[in-house]
């Protein structure tokens, strides 16, 4: 019994913990900004939930926060 102890301490000291100190060693990748970022939207209509139709346009100057959803309707 504290011979399969110690090995299982042998194996974490030796394998386990030398993993888990060097895997992740190297830093994240820069993330990729699309070409597009700062340039203004192009403009759409599209219906809401309502039926009501939507124009990007109008919202000149307002944050917008567009939420496309797959309907099963």
């Amino acid at each position: 019994m504290y011979l399969s102890f110690m090995k299982s301490w042998i194996f974490f000291f030796f394998f386990i913990a030398p993993a888990l100190a060097f895997g992740q060693s190297k830093p994240y990748p820069q993330a990729q900004t699309p070409a597009a970022t700062g340039q203004i939207a192009p403009d759409f209509t599209l219906k809401d939930q309502d039926g009501k139709e939507f124009r990007l346009s109008d919202q000149r100057g307002h944050a917008v926060l567009l939420y496309f959803y797959r309907g099963y309707w």
